[in-house]
């Protein structure tokens, strides 16, 4: 019985995990939160959490930002709210993810050792049959 309610519940929620990284010593104008989410079975990170105070109100305020540096959500005074925020949009920020840079980087570093590989063979090839042809 428990295990067919924890599978109607997954069917309904399914398994997302939101991971937040905190950093303990963060300087001015630093994020000290990283929120990370499974995404492509790779953990991506989705935002980041900065921490502004204000002396005058003698409040902490945290201001969250997307992958890009936008601010997504409103300025919070508590952290924990924002951590719900976090958990209960997390799936909808994965979807405006790019897809990973880093792969297009290596297929385009690829691309241009091949091309140099095949001008290396093209040379190699053409100093061999010059070499055939003065004997």
């Amino acid at each position: 019985m428990e295990t067919e309610n924890a599978i109607i519940r997954n069917l309904v929620r399914p398994f997302s995990k939101t991971i937040f990284i905190e950093y303990s010593s963060a300087k001015t104008g630093q994020h000290f939160m990283t929120v990370m989410q499974k995404a492509d079975g790779k953990r991506r990170i989705i935002g980041r959490i900065y921490r502004a105070y204000d002396k005058e109100n003698k409040r902490t305020t945290y201001i969250a930002v997307d992958w890009s540096g936008t601010p997504i959500f409103q300025d919070y005074n508590d952290l924990p709210t924002l951590k719900k925020q976090f958990v209960k949009y997390g799936k909808n920020l994965t979807l405006t993810l790019p897809p990973d840079p880093s792969k297009a980087i290596e297929k385009d570093e690829e691309l241009e050792r091949e091309s140099e590989i095949g001008e290396i063979r093209k040379r190699i090839t053409d100093k061999e049959q010059v070499k055939g042809m003065e004997r």
